[in-house]
């Protein structure tokens, strides 16, 4: 299968929403979604949309102090945060419990232990790197889809 990486980038807190859901119709049971990012940069707004898309019917926010947000949906999704941990602490949170053939795991914070969420995935590793490009702008890179996504933000050509 070939990786295909494209960077987008947004220009509202809503486009990234809207980009995340187009992502999450490409995402199905046994993929891992790493999402990367500094602070504010957008990765709970990524994982809010995968679960909107999934049809969360309450949407509970980003883990930071439970850890582990689980809802019943079809497949099953998992939001995850490890803003709070270190890697030896993310080793013992038991990840590979959650990622499973019947569910999608949604990891922000994922650089806090890169060397244990590489092989988590039983379907695929999708990363989302988001960055800063502006106040309200944000340059979204996306890799381990085996298409690109159509284009709701504006495609940045060669890295810019």
């Amino acid at each position: 299968m070939t990786q295909h990486v494209k960077s987008y980038r947004t220009d509202s807190e809503q486009a990234t929403y809207d980009l995340g859901k187009l992502l999450a119709q490409q995402l199905r049971a046994g993929d891992v979604v790493l999402l990367y990012g500094s602070i504010g940069a957008g990765k709970s707004v990524m994982a809010r949309a995968i679960g909107d898309a999934l049809r969360v019917s309450r949407w509970s926010g980003s883990p930071t102090f439970s850890l582990v947000h689980e809802y019943q949906t079809i497949p099953r999704f998992y939001h995850v945060d490890l803003y709070r941990l270190s890697s030896g602490e993310v080793a013992e949170l038991g990840l590979d419990e959650y990622a499973q053939n019947d569910s999608i795991l949604a990891i922000e914070w994922a650089d806090r232990a890169p060397d244990l969420l590489g092989d988590l995935s039983t379907g695929r590793t999708v990363s989302i790197e988001l960055a800063y490009s502006g106040e309200d702008s944000r340059e979204v890179q996306i890799s381990g889809l085996p298409a690109l996504l159509a284009e709701p933000a504006v495609p940045v050509e060669n890295g810019r």
